[in-house]
């Protein structure tokens, strides 16, 4: 008989002698009563407010127009950015308004869709050679170059250093801040 038959063997014999002697399964403890639920059929898409589709990070009105079919499934526009394109200078030194003032114009008042952001030490697809600040690694922070995919250089972070950490927890920090 091959190794692993027996091995096989082992483990099973007990669950099938288990099997064999009791035909129903151990009782499944219930924190909640079960409820059965049936939608009503419907033939128009099923919305979900605040969550499913998104739109990616356009400041082009055309691109959500009100008469297309997606237009009231779409809640959120998505934004994802380098985090130099909002410190690029100098630490604290930020572009919020020129940022976020289009963003909120488009997104908030007009189209009347919230908003979500997301801001990156490290992307490979950014076309700039620094997606963390530049004066993040003049600050002393070490970097480690790597090849973007539209870039010969990317320059990045390193994660773990603590310069590095509480840098960055500055900048979420005021981040969150200015948004509210």
């Amino acid at each position: 008989m091959p190794r692993w038959s027996v091995l096989l063997s082992i483990v099973l014999l007990p669950n099938l002698s288990w099997a064999q002697t009791d035909k129903s399964p151990p009782p499944i403890p219930s924190l909640l009563p079960m409820q059965q639920v049936v939608p009503a059929a419907l033939t128009a898409p099923l919305v979900n407010p605040g969550m499913g589709l998104y739109l990616a990070g356009t400041l082009n009105p055309n691109d959500l127009p009100p008469e297309a079919w997606f237009s009231p499934l779409l809640q959120i526009g998505y934004f994802r950015d380098d985090w130099s394109v909002l410190e690029p200078d100098a630490e604290g030194k930020y572009r919020f308004d020129e940022y976020f003032g289009p963003i909120f114009d488009l997104w908030v008042k007009r189209w009347q869709r919230r908003v979500a952001f997301r801001f990156m030490s490290e992307n490979m697809h950014s076309r700039r050679q620094y997606v963390t600040p530049k004066w993040v690694f003049d600050a002393g922070v070490p970097a480690v170059k790597l090849k973007g995919l539209y870039t010969k250089e990317q320059i990045d972070p390193v994660f773990w250093d603590d310069r590095y950490l509480r840098i960055r927890e500055r900048f979420i920090a005021d981040l969150g801040i200015t948004s509210t």
